[in-house]
């Protein structure tokens, strides 16, 4: 005698709670990225540059966005108060619970 068990299709579930994470990232981390440097032609650069190509990535596609997020001595906050180097792991310190909330919700649905 062969016993199946059929678990229900969870991947879309998943999908959307990806989808949630990403875009809680990506509203989150703009208080903790520093204003740009004065290298930019544009203050705003920095910020406006993050994409999300696919899921599960954040990249910030400005020129010198790389050394910006790991540079302490050039990263002064720049008139962001809350701005700061490795603003990522900023972020997840202050929003992770909140964060992993929306995607349980997502899980339940």
């Amino acid at each position: 005698m062969k016993l199946t068990f059929k678990l229900p299709d969870k991947k879309k579930e998943f999908i959307n709670a990806q989808k949630s994470i990403d875009s809680n990232c990506m509203k989150y981390l703009n208080e903790f990225v520093p204003i740009a440097p004065t290298r930019y032609e544009k203050s705003g650069n920095l910020r406006d540059s993050l994409k999300n190509p696919e899921a599960g990535k954040l990249i910030y596609t400005a020129r010198f966005s790389p050394h910006t997020y790991y540079d302490a001595t050039t990263c002064k906050n720049r008139g962001n108060p809350k701005g700061t180097y490795l603003w990522f792991e900023a972020m997840k310190k202050h929003y992770k619970i909140r964060i992993l909330a929306e995607a349980k919700k997502e899980l339940n649905k």
